[in-house]
């Protein structure tokens, strides 16, 4: 998880245990739908990445970088003094011309080191969603596909429908997303 329980409550001032399990269950989610839209792992780990090799610089993915534990180019290992690592934009740069080559590039980030501004949009995408649903469970809409009363049909979004990001969210995690290439 990007953060603990005890912070997200923390962060959104909800003070009671009532609904631990469904901020539970929303917080993989909001883990998955943060990485796929930054494209990048905010938890930490080990990492293994291809690249073309036609450039003298490499973008990683997955930053800030705590080590690198192997780069080679063509399957041979490449001495960390032919290269220059800057490690808080997970930026490798070439001393001299292009890498050549197929370059991978294995590399460990630290682990619990999620920046506190993604902390925070993390816990505001969870209260969004958890806002959402305390609604629609008190209205008695929770999983409520459509109801017919007096030959009136009113429709409600069951509990598969798609989950949206708030625009403050995007905002925070469009600077820690990955461009595309």
């Amino acid at each position: 998880m990007m953060d603990s329980l005890a912070n997200v409550k923390q962060l959104l001032d909800i003070t009671t245990t009532d609904d631990d399990g469904m901020i539970q269950e929303l917080q993989p989610i909001a883990d998955a739908v943060i990485e796929e839209f930054c494209g990048r792992k905010f938890t930490g780990g080990t990492f293994t990445e291809p690249f073309a090799g036609t450039d003298r610089t490499i973008f990683l993915k997955n930053y800030p970088v705590a080590s690198i534990v192997s780069l080679t180019v063509d399957g041979v290992a490449r001495d960390a003094d032919t290269y220059t690592l800057f490690a808080d934009r997970g930026i490798i740069v070439s001393r001299g011309r292009s890498f050549g080559g197929a370059v991978e590039v294995i590399y460990t980030t630290a682990t619990d080191a999620v920046p506190p501004s993604v902390c925070r949009a993390y816990a505001d995408l969870i209260g969004d969603w958890y806002r959402q649903a305390k609604t629609a469970s008190h209205l008695g809409q929770l999983n409520l596909i459509s109801r017919n009363e007096s030959g009136i049909e009113t429709r409600y979004a069951n509990g598969t429908a798609r989950l949206t990001i708030p625009n403050g969210v995007l905002t925070v995690l469009e600077m820690y997303r990955v461009p595309s290439v």
